[in-house]
């Protein structure tokens, strides 16, 4: 189990002062060369312009910055939250991309294929089975993004996959401009009929957002800075009101809207929950 998240930093030069003053001082000195005492008049000029740029630059990341996953919800360890016992979880490990197969409470994870996945894009999807509408097949999408290769992982399942509301969700307040990059979350056996519904973006600063049906009520979390970003991805409504996703490249944890609480769970991703089943 994780004791935390990994940060995933990504800065750029403009980030870092001392460099961006080194790369920008010769523009600033090429308008005081053939001046009396050009070179500390440079060094000067160069300085005033980089700290007015950073007050501002500051105030825009500051106002544009999303760091709810720290500031409004609670870091748990898994125990704390009621997680259903029913639900399996498969996904992909990132040690050596194998698709693993664990209970989500207790219990051992289990390799169910040596795929070898190499990308942080290669997922998994369930599809019907052909021909008996009681079994499905577990697939992976491996490979370029733009034309994947399919590959089978695990054939005549019984299993209860998540399933999309197909009355679709209204957007929630607040909702950013690229509205088409957000999708609602699926939900998995009894949670179809949770007042709870989520919906998570494809930016890191849209993050993971929800409402409750019945008092309106708004809880979510999401994490872009400056200094560093998680993007939510995978994430499924479970039964008991628990949110399973993927935050970053390759952490799976639970949330619980209910008090604001995240359990980093395993490492890994693409998880697919699924709750094991009888056929009749």
């Amino acid at each position: 189990m994780s004791a935390g998240f990994r940060r995933l930093p990504h800065a750029d030069a403009s980030s870092v002062p001392g460099l961006a003053l080194v790369i920008e001082w010769p523009f600033v000195a090429s308008c005081f060369l053939g001046k009396p005492r050009w070179f500390r008049r440079s060094l000067q000029a160069s300085l005033l312009v980089q700290s007015i740029s950073y007050v501002l630059l500051f105030g825009w990341y500051w106002a544009a910055s999303s760091t709810s996953l720290y500031t409004r919800t609670r870091l748990v360890g898994p125990a704390e939250l009621s997680l259903p016992s029913s639900v399996v979880v498969y996904y992909i490990d990132p040690e050596d991309g194998h698709v693993r197969r664990r209970p989500l409470v207790g219990g051992e994870a289990e390799t169910v294929v040596a795929l070898g996945s190499t990308h942080w894009r290669d997922d998994l999807l369930i599809q019907p089975r052909t021909g008996d509408s009681n079994r499905l097949d577990l697939i992976a999408r491996v490979g370029d993004h733009l034309s994947p290769t399919i590959v089978e992982v695990h054939t005549n399942l019984a299993v209860l996959p998540a399933v999309v509301d197909a009355t679709g969700l209204p957007p929630l307040p607040g909702d950013p401009v690229w509205a088409d990059l957000v999708t609602e979350v699926p939900a998995l056996g009894e949670a179809t009929q949770s007042p709870w519904h989520f919906r998570v973006g494809s930016r890191a600063f849209q993050g993971l957002h929800g409402s409750h049906a019945g008092t309106g009520e708004e809880r979510g979390l999401s994490y872009e800075t400056l200094f560093g970003a998680f993007t939510v991805r995978h994430a499924t409504l479970l039964p008991g009101d628990v949110v399973l996703f993927q935050l970053g490249a390759d952490q799976i944890c639970a949330y619980d809207p209910s008090n604001s609480r995240v359990a980093p769970l395993w490492r890994g991703h693409s998880p697919l929950p699924v709750i094991p089943h009888p056929v009749r």
